[in-house]
């Protein structure tokens, strides 16, 4: 555990934690830049007590202004008891969310072998990104760059700019003749809406400065469910073209005190720097819905801008008033020369 590594501890002093708060956020910025251009497929088995239960994929594409996310996932993959026993058949689930300059959408299936069906859709307003609080290239960029965040949607990036996130120590740990930072952290949201989405409560992170401050492993206490959970992860990266690097691997291992029995997430990272995908990737028709492009998109689909119509009504009252105003004051006059 991450715990015995400390251990090796080589150093510790506030030079540490001034170099953290100084070089981790600029290398991440660099990092996520670089993330944002990468393409891929990450491929995620869940295993209860070395058994596999679940397995989903996630298939990322990228380009300017654009983003791409498709999961698909087996409820009851073929090598998981169920299947095997003659408990269940196979059986997956698929949902596409998409964003270019245009519009976004949300696509999804109950099978594999079924087309996609169109859920929701939405039209880019100027510069702006389909829903804020649901930003699909915020989505695609952080499958990309995984090793920046922890379990439970502790996302580090964020967290180091949170009021209620405290680095509470660093220090400088050797293993296998790299050096890394480690960071004592705590983390207590005021907000009960948010300390139940994000429910890690204290932890230690390894990072490599090396490599862009990410991750390589981490542990972590968390109340979910009622249940407080000893959470261990790690991630495996390798050095791409561009002198940043790429995750390729990682792991997750949740444990409950007292019970012999463990929940494990294994992930399979295959990202490349590859050229973008074309511009039609990211369209409805890429999907065999090109009917549905917009302008053509049926209701409800459709948003139907008020503005121009807004604007006619507002000229109409206008005129009116000018009208009334200009028989008022004529109506007025001619009463002042009768009387003259």
């Amino acid at each position: 555990m991450l715990l015995i590594l400390l251990a090796a501890t080589i150093g510790q002093s506030s030079t540490e934690m001034e170099r953290f708060q100084t070089e981790a956020p600029k290398a991440w910025v660099s990092y996520l830049e670089h993330g944002s251009k990468l393409q891929g497929k990450v491929t995620t088995t869940t295993l209860s007590d070395g058994v596999v239960v679940r397995a989903c994929y996630a298939d990322v594409k990228q380009a300017s202004k654009r983003a791409q996310v498709t999961f698909v996932w087996t409820k009851a993959p073929a090598d998981s008891p169920q299947v095997r026993f003659g408990w269940a058949q196979p059986s997956s689930e698929g949902h596409v969310r998409n964003e270019n300059p245009r519009y976004c959408f949300e696509l999804s299936r109950s099978k594999e072998s079924l087309p996609w069906q169109l859920d929701h859709v939405w039209m880019q307003e100027g510069n702006s990104t389909f829903k804020a609080d649901n930003n699909i290239r915020a989505e695609a960029i952080q499958l990309a760059c995984a090793p920046l965040s922890f379990l439970y949607n502790m996302w580090l990036p964020d967290l180091i700019s949170d009021k209620d996130f405290h680095v509470d120590s660093a220090t400088t740990v050797e293993r296998e003749g790299r050096q890394y930072v480690a960071i004592a952290f705590s983390y207590t949201p005021e907000e009960k809406a948010i300390a139940a989405l994000k429910p890690v409560r204290k932890g230690t992170m390894l990072l490599d400065p090396a490599l862009d401050w990410t991750i390589a492993e981490y542990e972590c206490s968390a109340a979910y469910r009622k249940m407080t959970r000893e959470v261990h992860g790690r991630y495996l990266l390798r050095k791409g073209d561009s002198g940043h690097p790429i995750v390729t691997n990682s792991q997750v291992e949740i444990t409950v005190p007292g019970d012999t029995r463990a929940e494990t997430n294994a992930s399979v990272y295959e990202l490349t720097e590859g050229p973008e995908p074309a511009s039609a990737d990211f369209t409805l028709a890429a999907f065999g819905l090109g009917a549905l492009e917009p302008p053509l998109l049926p209701e409800p689909f459709a948003p139907v801008s008020n503005r121009p119509w807004l604007w006619a009504l507002g000229t109409a009252v206008a005129a009116l008033a000018c009208l009334w105003l200009w028989a008022f004051f004529r109506r007025r006059s001619k009463q002042h020369l009768c009387r003259g």
